[in-house]
């Protein structure tokens, strides 16, 4: 079955403190929009309708995506709902539809995964998770155990309401002939003014459509980023995340915290990366390498069982010869340019 991912990406992020769209902020190297799309690319049959506003020509620029894009210009920021509507023309007949965010960038394949499973079952699918002070959120109130009667935002709770600590994350998955059916109805009958997403839950429930959750386990999955704290937050979850990715690969690193891989860096088993590492662009290390503490190794290769010390390595050329600590030593691998010792 096809998936088309709607990804909200109209943001001006003011309180990020630039000029730059929200969603073009750096993540690990690369604007955090791009972190999404690269996710969504993973699946097959897939397309990405891309809503964009402020400074749309620059996010447009410079992201990377497949030709199996749509991007739809939103002039007015009315609302979650009203961004989806302008997106239905893009939708394929017979998808499943994914509303993704933009500044909530690492959401993985194995969730979006398990969301469209539901969503295939004649559901409306919703990510939730819990959240020990949910201020600012949509809460999940329930009808019993298993269904959600509605999503209730935070201006329009009750003092009731706002103690649930299950919330919305926002990201949803449905049949497009579901979604079709539903945005039009909902209105702007609240205390903003604006239309919002959540409430297709409630109509939803009236057209006798099943509303699901898939409650999180790992909360990180939908950490977003409105100001530079939640972006720095961000950047160390992410980074923590790629470590223990890498040990899980049979990788020995010495601190999780202390690690930041910059792009795309393949690292052989039986490896040790030691403290504050950097690896930017694409990195092809081999097995058994040991990179010493203190490295930045940018656009390179490692040949398996090097030693590496604390050096600064730089573009991939054939062999080099350096002195490392006084000895001459020829390194019979795809070292770099440039090479500075630290």
């Amino acid at each position: 079955m096809n998936i088309d991912f709607v990804i909200l990406a109209a943001g001006k992020g003011t309180r990020m403190g630039g000029d730059s769209p929200k969603v073009l902020a750096s993540l690990a190297g690369q604007p955090m929009l791009q972190n999404l799309i690269n996710t969504t690319n993973d699946f097959k049959q897939s397309k990405r309708v891309l809503v964009v506003g402020y400074k749309a020509n620059e996010v447009k620029r410079l992201i990377k995506t497949t030709k199996k894009t749509d991007w739809v210009k939103q002039n007015k920021q009315l609302g979650t709902a009203r961004a989806v509507k302008q997106a239905l023309k893009s939708l394929r007949r017979g998808s499943i539809a994914v509303i993704l965010y933009g500044d909530v960038p690492l959401v993985s394949y194995s969730t979006l995964n398990k969301l469209v499973n539901q969503a295939k079952k004649d559901s409306l699918a919703l990510l939730t998770f819990n959240k020990e002070i949910p201020h600012g959120y949509g809460r999940i109130v329930r009808k019993g155990k298993h269904a959600i009667d509605k999503i209730v935002e935070e201006k329009d709770a009750s003092p009731s309401q706002k103690e649930i600590t299950e919330v919305n994350s926002g990201i949803m998955a449905v049949k497009t002939r579901y979604l079709s059916k539903l945005i039009p109805q909902v209105q702007n009958n609240n205390a903003a003014k604006e239309f919002y997403l959540t409430d297709i839950v409630s109509l939803a429930n009236k057209s006798k459509i099943n509303v699901k959750a898939l409650m999180l386990k790992d909360n990180v999955e939908v950490l977003g980023a409105n100001n530079p704290q939640e972006l720095h937050d961000l950047e160390r979850a992410f980074q923590k995340r790629n470590a223990e990715d890498l040990i899980s690969s049979g990788v020995y690193v010495a601190d999780s915290m202390r690690l930041d891989i910059r792009g795309e860096t393949d690292i052989g088993r039986g490896s040790f990366v030691d403290v504050n590492s950097v690896f930017e662009g694409n990195n092809k290390i081999g097995q058994r390498v040991s990179i010493g503490p203190g490295c930045f190794i940018s656009n390179s290769v490692i040949k398996n069982e090097i030693n590496q010390g604390g050096i600064f390595v730089k573009e991939i050329s054939p062999v080099m010869k350096i002195n490392l600590r006084g000895k001459k030593r020829e390194f019979l691998t795809n070292i770099g340019k440039s090479l500075n010792m630290i």
